[in-house]
């Protein structure tokens, strides 16, 4: 969502090939160094189990997800900074 908020179109009728390749660059980025880009692959349970979810909550799985969800963040970060619009968008935000 921060990528395009921050380095989306700005009209319906824009072409979304850009925000479209910078998103693929971030899945494909995080999936190479984390195995997975989907939340119910990396912590390893199967949230439709409740003994799976037991295990979550108790073993401190959540906290790799914490983990994750901050690499994640670095990550789009890092995306937006390189991208010389994000300079113009970021300013017109404040």
């Amino acid at each position: 969502m921060a990528l395009g908020m921050i380095l989306g179109r700005t009209s319906a009728e824009a072409p979304v090939d850009d925000i479209y390749g910078k998103v693929q660059k971030f899945l494909s980025a995080f999936e190479n160094q984390h195995g997975s880009n989907n939340c119910f692959d990396l912590p390893g349970c199967d949230f439709n189990l409740a003994v799976d979810i037991q295990r979550w909550k108790e073993s401190g799985i959540a906290n790799k997800c914490m983990e994750l969800t901050g690499a994640a963040a670095r990550m789009v970060t890092e995306i937006i900074d390189g991208d010389p619009a994000s300079q113009i968008k970021s300013t017109l935000l404040r």
